[in-house]
């Protein structure tokens, strides 16, 4: 999981929650959004209840041509 801190999290809101993303006022996807924690946003998110850090999903490998 990453730190909190880092300016790149992967998050999603708390159950029964809605989040909305401070700059486009959208709500945070349920299965998790990559996100930017600008100036500590997502950081208090986290502290109050209303996110959780959760794991990105695995990129895919593209594919090769034979």
């Amino acid at each position: 999981m990453a730190d909190p801190r880092e300016d790149r999290l992967y998050v999603k809101p708390a159950q029964g929650r809605l989040v909305r993303h401070p700059r486009t006022f959208r709500p945070i996807a349920e299965h998790g959004q990559d996100v930017t924690n600008e100036r500590g946003y997502f950081t208090r998110r986290l502290d109050a209840g209303d996110v959780e850090l959760v794991a990105a999903p695995a990129r895919r490998a593209p594919k090769k041509e034979a």
